[in-house]
Formats: structure tokens, sequence, C-alpha cells
């Protein structure tokens, strides 16, 4: 992380209450730059993991909230030699949490920009999913970390706890799913793949459907870094399907078959449902997105400020469109 970047935040959102005003949580850390974020219940509240790109080295910031009070106490600081470039966090309970390790060789100064440029382009597994596991014996900010798969790009992870799944997203390429052990959450097995038609960057887990978001143009987003008058890249959340039969109602074909997440896939590959697209002029480039129970969709972006909130809706465009008229439509 640059040096003249200003200390992060982290803010509590009601998404049941979208227009009221966000709350700030002081993390009392002057050396935070946070990426992703994870939270579990425990017997006294609710304990946040939070990956920390801190200018002194990558590491994992545990906190406990109260969230009726805002009241919060930072329980440890996580480092370990395999947490070298974290990208995203997915508790497992409180004492253990997946997590990703984007690139190899990003973050090791810049004798190694060549490097990590032949890695994006060969999209080599450089990255990681790793399970980090607190010291049985409650020492603070102890524990181990156990590789559990190579990733190229690694970035989004989420865990279905109930299940004992756990979703990983290789920018690159797609979704892995993996079966894993409670009693060590590092074995996994039964391992599946979801290829994706856009360039996947967080996952989330809701109401026991898996969403993924992501960029649909790599030059759009790096013109738009460079250039804030840039055109901005679209982006898309999708949520994932079952696998379609050999002999599939016709009209779940056909709104697998024209639904923009599932372009360029093969028919055994129709496993996304669009639930939020834009095309980079109202939203652009949704990082984070799922429709919570009830129906109301909530999403972040990557070059855009504030939360979108919109219900039972998809969004194209500036244009809020029924998605059983558009099905009609191609019908």
């Amino acid at each position: 992380m640059p040096s003249g970047l200003r200390p992060g935040e982290v803010w509590i959102f009601n998404p049941t209450s979208p227009r009221e005003a966000p709350r700030k949580v002081s993390m009392h850390l002057e050396d935070f730059r946070p990426l992703g974020i994870s939270a579990t219940n425990t017997t006294s509240g609710t304990r946040f993991f939070v990956v920390n790109q801190a200018l002194a080295g990558p590491r994992v910031e545990v906190f406990d909230l109260f969230l009726t009070t805002g009241a919060i106490t930072h329980v440890a600081t996580l480092k370990h030699a395999r947490i070298t470039s974290p990208n995203s966090i997915a508790a497992t309970g409180p004492s253990g949490f997946y997590l990703t390790n984007d690139f190899f060789f990003a973050r090791r100064g810049g004798a190694h920009v060549l490097a990590l440029v032949a890695e994006l382009l060969t999209a080599a597994p450089g990255g990681s999913l790793l399970h980090f596991s607190l010291s049985s014996e409650g020492e603070v900010g102890i524990g181990d970390a156990q590789m559990v798969s190579r990733l190229a790009a690694g970035n989004g992870v989420t865990v279905d706890t109930a299940n004992n799944l756990v979703w990983a997203a290789s920018t690159t390429k797609g979704v892995y799913e993996f079966s894993y052990d409670p009693a060590d959450p590092a074995r996994v097995g039964n391992a599946k793949f979801l290829r994706a038609a856009v360039l996947v960057d967080n996952l989330m887990f809701v109401a026991g459907e898996v969403f993924a978001s992501g960029l649909t143009s790599v030059q759009r987003f790096t013109e738009s870094i460079k250039n804030p008058e840039a055109t901005k890249p679209g982006g898309l959340t999708a949520r994932v399907l079952p696998l379609l039969k050999m002999r599939e109602d016709d009209v779940e074909v056909l709104k697998r078959k024209y639904d923009i997440a599932n372009s360029a896939l093969r028919r055994e590959e129709w496993r996304w449902e669009t639930v939020f697209v834009d095309d980079g002029t109202f939203y652009a480039g949704p990082s984070t997105g799922a429709v919570l129970e009830g129906g109301r969709y909530v999403g972040v972006s990557l070059l855009d400020r504030g939360v979108v909130v919109c219900d039972e809706k998809p969004v194209k465009g500036r244009t809020v469109v029924e998605p059983e008229n558009e099905v009609k439509d191609e019908l």
C-alpha cells in the first residue's frame, strides 16, 4: 500500500434501513489498511476478522464488537509466513478462518514487478487459499496457517458452515468449491470448478445461496484508475445455480442462455443468474453483492462511493428492468 494513504476505516451499515447513516467503528489502530472482512457470532457478541495491508507487513486483525453499543475490543494481530498478500477472508468460527493470498509476487517490492506481470499474463497459480486456526491454548496472536489450495489471482472466499463448504475465487479463471472437514478445515475434498464469464472479485454466501461479483473489462478498469474521467468498467453480481438437467425446461434453458453472466460459456457451464448488472454509467464495478432474505440486493463497488440497494430488481445502466419481462421478450 502507498505510504501516503491515510489509515482505513470500518463502518456498520444496516441494509434494512438504507437511509440511515452508517456508523463508524473506532478501530484504534494507526497502521490500518483494511481489505477483506468477515464476522462470526460469539457468546458475548460478534467477532470480526479483518485483512490489514499494513505498511509494516500483511496481517489479520481480530476484534470483538458489541453491535448494540458499538464498543469494540482489539483481540489480536495475527501474522504468519504464509500470509503474504492477503485479500479476502471468511470466518469458520470464532477461532478460525479461510484466507486468500492473491499473487505470489505482489507486495514484494519494485524488483518483482516484471515477475508479477508474468504471473498475471500466464495466470500462474501464485496465489493460495489458507486456513488459519487460532491457538487452542488461547494465546493472543498465536495460531497456524495451513495451505489448502493454490490459486491463480486468488480473490474472494466464502463459507457455508452448516454444510461444511468453502468457495474461493480465482479472478482469471472462476470459482472453486470444496467440502471441508469441520474438525480440520484445512482438509478439503470433492473439488468442483465453476467457470465465470467475468473477472470474479468477491463472493458472498447468504440465505443458502452463493453470489459472485466481478468486472467485465480489465482495460476500462486500468484506464479508470489512471484517469478518473475515463469510462468506468461494467460489472455484475450473479447467483450460482444448479446444473442444467439433460431434459431441462425450455424457459429455464433460454433464461440461462441469454443471461450476460453466462456469456461465452458452454451449456454445462450455465450456472449463473444475474441479479445486478451495470454498464459502468450508474454504479460501476460492483465488487461485492448479494440478495438478502426478503429479496433486497445490496452491493458495494471497487470504484464508486456508497452502497447500492435495490428491491428485487437488477439494474442495467440507469434503467430498472423487470427480469420476467426480459425473459418474455427473449421468447
